[in-house]
Formats: structure tokens, C-alpha cells, sequence
């Protein structure tokens, strides 16, 4: 299988081998597998039958304590390109009202939908292409109607 060096676009010492993520010198708090049933609730067909694997989640990448002493928590997500039906692969929708998130593609690309409901009920959307251009993360927000 081939290995992806992480280590330049990411800033930590990991890479990408046979569909896992490896962290040299690190650790991660979990790996989560988020499957199928996990996400069926989100989709527009729900009795689509694969893929049995959405994405991975490797939560609270630490070494040491430190990140966690700074109170900061990093995750990677692994969302191989794929389709679920007549759909892309995604993962799980979240709410976040406490923290700000920062969100950096480390390799390959996709999209972000952001919705918020801060001035009305219906609450607005963001639609934004995501990819990895050498050094730069490459952002352009849209605002839909």
C-alpha cells in the first residue's frame, strides 16, 4: 500500500499506511469508526446498504499532556472518497455553540456546509470547496438563499 508523509502539510509527525493513521511519537486519545448506522439518519436514502465505513476519527492527538495543559484538542478525520447511494461519504452534522473550531485539509479536498441559526430559525448557510494547495489552505465561502 502506499505511504502518505503527513508531516509537512500537517505539522506533526504522521503519515497515512494501509488506511490507517499513524502518529510518530504521538498518541491518540481514540479511534472511532463511524459506519453506516451511525449516520443513516442524515441520509437521503436511508436504506442504502454501503459502504459499512463513512470515516475514522482519531480523537485528542497529545504528547505529553501538552495540547490538553494549552486546552486544546486536536482530532484528524479520515473520510475515504466514496459513495453512499447517490451521495458522497460525510460525516455526522454537530452543534457547536461553546468554541471556535479551526478546520485544516491535510490532503485531498471536499466540502464544508455550515448552517447558522444565530439571526432566525431557518438560519443561513455556507457552502465552501475545501482542498489542500501546497502550504495554504484554499477557502471560499458562499452564502446560499
Amino acid at each position: 500500500m502506499t505511504k502518505i508523509d503527513l508531516r509537512k502539510s500537517s505539522g506533526f509527525p504522521i503519515h497515512f499506511e494501509n488506511e490507517t493513521l499513524m502518529a510518530s511519537g504521538l498518541q491518540f486519545q481514540q479511534i472511532q469508526r463511524i459506519g453506516l448506522d451511525d449516520i443513516r439518519k442524515q441520509l437521503l436514502n436511508n436504506e442504502v446498504t454501503c459502504p459499512e465505513t463513512f470515516y475514522d476519527k482519531y480523537t485528542c492527538l497529545d504528547q505529553d499532556g501538552i495540547y490538553k495543559s494549552k486546552n486544546l484538542e486536536i482530532n484528524f478525520y479520515v473520510i475515504m472518497p466514496n459513495l453512499a447511494g447517490i451521495e458522497f461519504v460525510k460525516t455526522r452534522a454537530n452543534m457547536v455553540e461553546s468554541y471556535p473550531r479551526l478546520i485544516e485539509v491535510v490532503y485531498g479536498g471536499g466540502v464544508l456546509m455550515m448552517q447558522d441559526f444565530g439571526q432566525k430559525f431557518e438560519g443561513d448557510i455556507y457552502y465552501t470547496n475545501l482542498k489542500r494547495v501546497r502550504r495554504q489552505l484554499f477557502c471560499q465561502i458562499l452564502k446560499c438563499a
